[in-house]
């Protein structure tokens, strides 16, 4: 389904030449969510369904959530850093998260006490301390406008040779650390109308924790505990995959101690 869905979506590429490329994008947004659900409800007539665009249908203990497009005013813009995101919960926990990144191929899947993976290859993650100087910090924007602290946070960033990415997928940043790409994501909350993560800005990436005497800066490690079963980098790296595709997408589920 998720490779349905990027097909789907390069087929539909939006112009930016021709005008009122919004309305095209909500009908893309819309498109993808109707595909979804169809195909979800064939199969599991019984689950219940929250989507981004047509809201909560009831069901069982099972809920999937799903963001259909999550980068949309990328996707308007001709910039292609768009992802899909969707996630299976059982009574509120995380059973199966997938991203899906149209524009590189890509659909990063990970399955409860599994990991994660990316086509044939298991994502695994280097939990050693690493200093912040040379590293590159993802996050997002809350909504059009910077988080509280967001300033002083970069600052406090680049003070230490660290530089900070704003690519406006939140679903997407997310999982570039499960699939090894940068050092660590950043999200104070999902955007209006969703959701919203308690507390300060959340960190999710190689290491978590505070750094005193060579950061100063406080990046909070996914909480949880960590089962028995398969190693602990490829748990911890489908932990914060499902996670991202949960709470950037409609859901956003508390998502703790998953993998």
């Amino acid at each position: 389904m998720a490779h349905e869905v990027i097909a789907f979506t390069r087929e539909h590429r939006i112009s930016t030449d021709a005008g009122d490329a919004a309305a095209r994008v909500l009908d893309l947004d819309r498109a993808i969510e109707q595909h979804v659900r169809g195909r979800v409800r064939a199969v599991f007539p019984e689950h219940g369904f929250t989507g981004e665009e047509y809201g909560v249908a009831p069901g069982d203990k099972h809920r999937w959530y799903l963001d259909p497009v999550d980068g949309s005013t990328n996707l308007a813009n001709g910039v292609p850093w768009t992802s899909t995101s969707l996630c299976l919960t059982r009574s509120g926990r995380p059973v199966v998260g997938v991203v899906a990144d149209p524009w590189r191929g890509e659909v990063l899947e990970a399955r409860r006490g599994r990991g994660a993976t990316e086509r044939d290859r298991v994502l695994r993650l280097d939990d050693s301390p690493r200093a912040l100087a040379g590293a590159v910090v993802g996050t997002e924007l809350d909504g059009h406008r910077p988080w509280s602290g967001f300033t002083a946070f970069v600052t406090a960033l680049a003070a230490r040779s660290c530089s900070v990415r704003v690519t406006g997928s939140g679903t997407l940043t997310i999982a570039q650390v499960a699939a090894g790409r940068g050092d660590r994501r950043v999200h104070a909350r999902v955007r209006p109308g969703r959701p919203r993560c308690r507390g300060p800005a959340r960190a999710r990436g190689r290491r978590g924790g505070t750094d005193p005497g060579r950061t100063g800066v406080r990046l909070p490690a996914g909480r949880g505990t960590v089962p028995r079963g398969a190693p602990r980098r490829r748990r911890r790296a489908g932990r914060d995959l499902v996670r991202g595709a949960a709470r950037c997408g409609v859901g956003a589920v508390t998502l703790c101690g998953c993998f």
